[in-house]
């Protein structure tokens, strides 16, 4: 994939001020292409985004940002079983964005399956949910199990989906770990993009409807009953329900709000939605402190640190690390 390193900031800067493109098409923002003039793949349609260009072959948008022409080249590891997703094996939604630069999901394989392979998820468990696992943790992807050399269906979220769902939004929470002997941590990623609020009034009436007659025992229903759509974090306190419904009757569960460092002051206030106690809280967290506290000491993850350095968003740096070749 790209590294923000790739791009010519001053290029990028302008882009992002709506310079440097018009109905014709756009600078090319790669450092060393002298700012060379990219078409649109459509005549006078900027949506559409230009034509191939580049090595990897990207589709470049004003907006700014790219999206790949083969999404493998958006992972870091495991692509052999992100192929199988990409062909429909797994039946998840959205594959098509997989190779987009801001892509939630490749942001969630490339640190969680990291962690995975070199055994560091009960890590994880504990820095976001603090919880001390003797194990490793389950991990579940883009509703899938993920194990390390291979991958199964999920019945209990199918179940889940057709009781609370039916053929409707197909609800796929970003990541699971299940902690034998102490239950669930369901992860909300983010990646530069705002709490999910519901789409209009009317999904917002249909999401009153559908959901809180299930979570009487884990959402604050009169809060909830009052709530306007700017308020209501929907795809948070989804994840809520379905981490409840998921645990059994002696484990405990937890919704972690994952997000950038920089993105942390956009969350709404995340447990106006809760009840006291909570069984089910939400509790905020950061992909920088991922990078920060597990990955220094490990030499196996320094694939994954440089993943973390050099990942651009909207063609900048994505995260608030330092490049560790800048401090040798």
């Amino acid at each position: 994939m790209y590294n923000w390193q790739d791009f010519d900031q001053t290029t990028v800067n302008a882009l992002a001020q709506k310079r440097l493109r018009d109905e014709n098409g756009m600078t090319c923002p790669l450092v060393a292409h002298e700012r060379e003039r990219l078409s649109w793949r459509e005549s006078g349609r900027p949506r559409s985004g230009t034509e191939m260009h580049g090595e990897p072959a990207a589709s470049f948008r004003a907006s700014p940002t790219y999206i790949l022409q083969d999404p493998l080249q958006n992972f870091i590891i495991g692509k052999e079983m992100v192929s199988e997703a990409i062909k429909g094996a797994w039946d998840k939604v959205e594959t098509s964005r997989l190779g987009h630069e801001d892509s939630e999901d490749a942001v969630s394989w490339n640190v969680f399956r990291s962690l995975q392979e070199t055994g560091l998820l009960h890590s994880a468990a504990c820095l976001l949910a603090g919880v001390d696992a003797d194990i490793e943790p389950d991990l579940y992807l883009w509703g899938r199990h993920i194990m390390l050399t291979k991958t199964a269906a999920w019945p209990k979220l199918q179940e889940i989906r057709k009781k609370l769902e039916g053929d409707g939004y197909n609800t796929e929470p970003d990541i699971c770990l299940h902690v034998k002997g102490w239950g669930w941590i369901f992860i909300e990623a983010k990646f530069g993009g705002r709490t999910t609020i519901c789409r209009n009034d009317d999904h917002l009436k249909q999401w009153k409807q559908r959901y809180p007659i299930y979570g009487a025992d884990v959402f604050n229903l009169e809060e909830m009953n009052d709530a306007v759509r700017e308020d209501l974090p929907e795809q948070l306190l989804r994840n809520v329900l379905f981490a409840h419904l998921m645990r059994s009757s002696d484990e405990k569960a937890i919704v972690i709000a994952l997000c950038r460092e920089c993105d942390g002051s956009r969350a709404k206030k995340l447990d106006r939605f809760l009840p006291d106690n909570a069984p089910v809280p939400i509790r905020p967290a950061y992909w920088e402190q991922i990078y920060r506290d597990i990955t220094p000491d490990v030499p196996v993850l320094a694939p994954l640190r440089t993943y973390y350095e050099r990942k651009s968003l909207r063609l900048g740096q994505a995260f608030n690390v330092k490049d560790s070749k800048e401090t040798d």
